[in-house]
């Protein structure tokens, strides 16, 4: 006869404070998963590094790492939930539900992961018929379907409906849908308390995240993937609805490292200040001679935004809901907006993205050619914004990379480059990548008719919508080189430009669309 097991697979928290923690170790990397929103951080050793790579080493190149949500309700009204580190918290175990103290619910989601391997999924395949067969727990107690007398949604974590029956039934056949050779799941909302970390108002969302690496023996045995599916369980339409990623990238040594960006590929990097990490003895983290470079690479969306935030000892991380949504919006802490050039601050034409030069050319701008005296940086990347409304959902796909070839701190920061256009191949590969089981997100249908053709192009495009909009056109630097408002539906643009790689953004109401132009 066929059983599934009932062992319990996590503790219980409070609402407030989780502390299940877990390590995905698939591959070379060590990466420890908290259920409290902080990721690739041990919170049980005094929020020590993380991310290490060798997996069974010392050799931190991340300490944590958190994503931000804000959005603008139909008021204009700000919702906003974000975490670096600090002493409250916005996000909360398991997802929205009608009674988060409900015994039920307190079994079922509170401070649970989900770590399952591909092996386990597939001798599940295999043996689920046999006589004897019992069901591993975790796949017997996959968040598939949500208990809907508390609340929660029928549809949760991604499976396979082998019978077509409408509901996770493993004993039969169902079977987690996973990435990977192995992947952790984790379910939070921001729901469940009020935001003690930013004091946002509640955006009454969903966050699930699938966090997963392979096997390999190529670059992706130095990769770790993450899949977010971001759900719209409130009442509202948000407007110029937005997700940053949040990294504290510490390679060895944590305050001698800079940050920079590559928006044409939608990759944002840390890596050392110097050919040798300031923390090289063995035991201590440090990563001696030739220090790696770390990245993060947006697979599935634009790179609108990218910020040094800790950009200079007088301009600490976020405190309020308003400086964690000027940041993501291009803007410091006062609301005045980035600038090129400089520390970003005081200069005269406003940019999207803080040191997005070349670091072997002097004449552009990064911390290197800035011999910046200020290091410790941490990393803020923004996706494109999107309109969502309520009961629909949007996924962001990101891949974390690791660069330690033959070189010093520079040819390895650079080589990321080249590694992502890896990666990005790699993703593009997997068809069977989509929101299963949950509505995919959809931008607001006036900005989805807009056509921009042709690309590349020698400076003529043609726009085209079903009805006027406003669009402003950035340079790869975030350098505003067109900008005008309500533009006809069907306008030919003739833009006296350098060749390279711009940006289309393109307004109708309160919902945005990039586009990426390439110039020859």
């Amino acid at each position: 006869m066929k059983t599934i097991t009932t062992l319990v697979l996590a503790l219980t928290c409070t609402l407030n404070f989780a502390q299940n923690t877990t390590i995905l170790d698939q591959n070379n990397v060590g990466a420890i998963l908290n259920t409290n929103g902080v990721f690739f951080n041990d919170i049980s050793n005094n929020n020590a590094s993380g991310y290490t790579i060798p997996k069974d080493s010392t050799t931190s190149v991340i300490n944590s790492s958190s994503f931000w949500f804000g959005g603008l309700d139909s008021n204009d009204s700000l919702h906003l939930a974000g975490k670096i580190y600090g002493n409250g918290n916005d996000y909360f175990c398991g997802p929205i539900a009608s009674n988060y103290t409900a015994t039920d619910y307190i079994n079922l989601y509170e401070d649970k992961f989900w770590k399952i391997s591909n092996i386990e999924v597939t001798d599940h395949i295999s043996n689920y018929q046999q006589t004897n067969y019992v069901v591993p727990t975790v796949i017997s107690e996959w968040p598939a379907n949500g208990q809907i007398s508390l609340g929660v949604s029928n549809d949760m974590a991604p499976y396979i409906d082998v019978n077509n029956n409408g509901f996770y039934d493993p004993v039969n056949g169902d079977y987690p849908n996973i990435r990977g050779d192995m992947a952790v799941y984790i379910i939070m909302n921001d729901d469940a308390d009020s935001h003690s970390e930013t004091g946002g108002e509640k955006l009454g969302m969903e966050f699930h995240y699938m966090f997963y690496q392979f096997n390999s023996n190529d670059y992706l045995d130095s990769t770790t993937f993450i899949n977010l599916k971001v759900i719209n369980r409130s009442v509202n339409t948000y407007f110029d609805f937005k997700v940053g990623y949040y990294v504290n990238h510490d390679i060895g040594y944590y305050d001698d490292d800079y940050a920079g960006c590559s928006p044409e590929d939608n990759l944002m990097f840390g890596y050392n200040s110097d050919s040798v990490d300031g923390w090289s003895p063995v035991g201590t983290g440090g990563v001696s001679n030739n220090p790696p470079a770390i990245g993060v690479k947006l697979l599935n969306h634009e790179l609108d935004i990218f910020s040094n935030v800790t950009l200079s000892e007088f301009f600490p991380g976020p405190v309020t809901a308003l400086e964690y949504w000027n940041l993501m919006n291009a803007n410091w802490h006062s609301g005045l907006p980035f600038t090129y050039g400089g520390n970003g601050m005081n200069g005269s034409s406003p940019t999207n993205y803080i040191y997005p030069g070349s670091l072997t050319d002097p004449l552009e701008w990064s911390q290197v050619s800035e011999n910046s005296v200020v290091a410790g940086s941490r990393m803020l990347g923004v996706a494109e914004a999107y309109t969502i409304f309520p009961n629909q959902s949007i996924c962001y796909d990101y891949a974390v990379l690791y660069n330690r070839s033959e070189g010093n701190n520079i040819d390895n920061a650079i080589g990321l480059k080249s590694l992502s256009t890896q990666v990005q191949s790699y993703f593009d590969s997997q068809v069977d990548y989509n929101c299963q089981n949950i509505g995919l997100g959809t931008v607001d249908k006036s900005v989805t008719n807009f056509e921009m053709y042709p690309n590349p192009s020698n400076g003529e495009i043609n726009l085209s919508a079903n009805s006027n909009f406003d669009v402003t056109i950035y340079s790869i630097n975030g350098e505003v080189v067109y900008s005008k408002v309500n533009v006809n539906s069907n306008v030919v643009l003739n833009l006296d430009v350098t060749t390279g790689v711009y940006f289309v953004k393109v307004r109708k109401d309160n919902s945005t669309l990039t586009k990426k132009l390439i110039i020859r």
